[in-house]
């Protein structure tokens, strides 16, 4: 019974799930340490998630890019899943 009550204390109500995103992303400019709050307002504004961190992988020079790992929230966001595929409009 206690062990019951403390999966579910843990699982169920006291743990928030955060989810990641891996992405190649082109504005190296902003993965300097003093640009954090600007590389989060970019991502919200791209991604549409309130971002929670930012992990920073492979940097590619030549590119001018570099790979993301994105972490949220699901709860915080006010919208679906960030993983749903939006409708393609045909426009390519």
């Amino acid at each position: 019974m206690i062990l019951l009550m403390t999966y579910a204390l843990e699982h169920l109500w006291l743990t928030r799930h955060e989810a990641m995103k891996q992405l190649i992303y082109e504005r190296i400019d902003l993965i300097k340490p003093a640009n954090r709050q600007a590389l989060y307002d970019d991502l919200h504004q791209r991604l549409g998630v309130k971002v929670s961190r930012v992990e920073i992988g492979k940097i590619d020079l030549l590119k001018d890019t570099a790979q993301l790992r994105v972490f949220y929230f699901e709860d915080e966001q006010g919208h679906g899943s960030f993983s749903e595929i939006a409708a393609d409009d045909g426009d390519d």
